[in-house]
């Protein structure tokens, strides 16, 4: 049986070139690609020209893809997200058994920041990899709390639930990692604060397909 599974490696580039402060986390596809994916694969309809009659579709069939940055680790529809809540501060206590950081029905990041970047994708066999390079500054202001990436089909958008809006889906986000850290409170596995700090290039690696267990 064939699983898309998910795995998201990022680091910090110096400007003489050295890689560290490495970082790898667990990757979700979001609601929007497993339908999206479902509709192509199945001739119901493209999601990069909604509709035969739509307006303004020259170059929705395109073969780029984006990288964005966010501040905020919390999901789109949490209590934290909308009150303005960015991380986890001093006194916050979130289970990670019972906190959802990052939800299949996200469709855009929590906080996005910056401008997006093209990424690059490589295929070998039933595996791709997605490369991006967010400049700091430049694509990242200097400075910031990063704690969320986001992998798009376009430069901008969506503005709103591609599933529900036609003229969304040529702007669907594709996958979402958040930027955390655990620890152990009175015997509770708990979500800590650790975002990474864009005082130097940011370079991320998503990889999909039959990953090893």
């Amino acid at each position: 049986m064939i699983t898309i599974k998910g795995l998201v490696k990022i680091n910090k580039i110096r400007k003489n070139g050295k890689r560290y402060d490495w970082r790898v986390k667990n990757n979700l596809l979001v609601d929007d690609v497993l339908e999206y994916i479902l509709d192509f694969l199945t001739g119901r309809k493209s999601w990069h020209v909604p509709s035969a009659t739509a307006s303004d579709v020259e170059g929705l069939m395109t073969f780029e893809r984006y990288a964005g940055a966010g501040l905020c680790m919390f999901n789109n529809s949490s209590v934290e997200r909308g009150a303005g809540k960015n991380g986890v501060s001093g006194g916050d206590f979130y289970p990670v058994t019972t906190t959802i950081l990052v939800s299949p029905e996200d469709s855009t990041l929590s906080r996005e920041i910056g401008s997006r970047v093209q990424v690059t994708a490589t295929r070998v066999d039933q595996t791709v990899e997605f490369t991006a390079l967010f400049n700091v500054p430049g694509d990242i202001p200097s400075g910031t709390q990063i704690r969320e990436f986001g992998l798009f089909m376009q430069s901008t958008g969506p503005t709103a639930d591609p599933s529900q809006i036609e003229a969304q889906k040529p702007f669907t986000m594709l996958a979402r990692v958040s930027q955390w850290e655990s620890g152990v409170v009175g015997g509770t596995g708990v979500y800590l604060d650790n975002p990474i700090i864009a005082t130097d290039d940011i370079e991320i690696l998503w990889k999909l397909g039959e990953l090893p267990s």
